[in-house]
């Protein structure tokens, strides 16, 4: 399996910490990730174009995150984005000083695992299989997955949580 699909099959959060620049096929683990944490002063760039190739994968990978338009002109300009220009583009996520990387990682870590890690699998995997359905039958779809969810042990012990006013135990299933 290539890799730009690779993440197509993990139904859990991915998250990228971008330390420096990212280039070439670095972009199929940024555009593969949910969630990309950048320092402020990493540069983002597809230089294939500049030594005669042309980031193919890298395109079909960016085409889900940004306009046709838009994704064939970083490929084919080879243009460097900042971390701003490219959280602006849709590549990145979150950027934060080089001092405050790891803080404002581990932050949103502890507040992801607080929540139902079924909803999250169950929702990922629900998203992933919403590209091979037709517009016209997602609400159905996602209904469906909606009753399914409902009867997990997970949604149980949330709904009860909600009810006695404490915090949930997860136990992902």
């Amino acid at each position: 399996i290539l890799l730009g699909e690779a993440f197509n099959l993990v139904h859990k959060p991915c998250i990228a910490r971008v330390q420096g620049n990212a280039l070439a096929g670095a972009f199929l683990i940024l555009c593969g990730c949910q969630y990309v944490f950048s320092v402020d002063t990493a540069l983002f760039s597809l230089p294939e174009v500049k030594r005669g190739l042309f980031p193919f994968q890298v395109l079909a990978s960016l085409r889900r995150l940004m306009p046709e338009r838009q994704a064939l002109d970083l490929c084919i300009r080879a243009a460097s984005l900042s971390a701003m220009q490219a959280k602006d583009a849709g590549i990145i996520t979150h950027v934060c000083s080089k001092d405050r990387l790891d803080a404002e990682l581990h932050s949103f870590l502890a507040m992801v695992l607080k929540l139902s890690p079924t909803a999250i699998r169950k929702g990922m995997q629900a998203s992933a299989e919403l590209r091979d359905i037709p517009q016209s039958e997602h609400h159905l779809f996602l209904k469906n997955k909606l009753n399914d969810i409902v009867g997990t042990r997970d949604a149980a012990e949330g709904i009860m949580a909600f009810l006695e006013k404490r915090e949930p135990q997860w136990t992902g299933e």
